[in-house]
């Protein structure tokens, strides 16, 4: 009795330690997923910045007047915020992860995710009226969904001003 005794106590002492290592090894696979997935995660988040950087550069040496319509990519349902930030930080977060990235030029306006097109304006600022040319320097330089000779001539004219002339501060 004794042998068969001492049979199944190793018996449950294998089976415990088989267990142990079972969990051991599934925790540390578990791990590792998670470990990629952030940094999929990561990755998704420096490659929208890369887009959003690539059409401001393009737009920075272009002729000016230049105007590009662009789409934010969707990424595997990966739920993220995008802006500008003191006209000069590209910020793309997701929950705690966040891919900043230092513009080497202004731009003014705001990124639209949840509209399909966004659009890049170069403005020299000139904008053509009855009494000739006018120049608004507020309304030169990059933006992004703010037409800004646009705001800048309905300033001249004396209309209403619009939330997104709002938005970059000409009216």
């Amino acid at each position: 009795m004794t042998k068969k005794a001492q049979s199944a106590t190793e018996f449950v002492v294998l089976i415990f330690f088989m267990f142990v290592v079972f969990f051991v090894f599934f925790f540390a696979i578990q791990s590792q997923i998670r470990d990629s997935n952030e940094h999929i995660e990561q990755v998704s988040l420096e490659e929208l910045g890369g887009v959003v950087h690539s059409y401001l550069t393009l737009a920075s040496n272009s002729y000016v007047d230049f105007k590009k319509q662009f789409t934010l990519p969707l990424i595997d349902n990966l739920d993220y915020e995008i802006f500008i930030e003191d006209n000069n930080t590209l910020v793309v977060k997701k929950g705690s992860k966040e891919f900043v990235d230092f513009l080497p030029f202004e731009v003014k306006g705001y990124l639209n995710k949840a509209s399909p097109n966004n659009i890049v304006y170069n403005l020299d600022g000139k904008f053509i009226t009855s009494s000739g040319i006018i120049e608004n320097n507020d309304a030169k330089g990059l933006f992004l969904n703010v037409d800004a000779e646009n705001c800048a001539l309905r300033k001249f004219k004396s209309l209403s001003c619009t939330p997104q002339c709002q938005s970059i501060g000409i009216c």
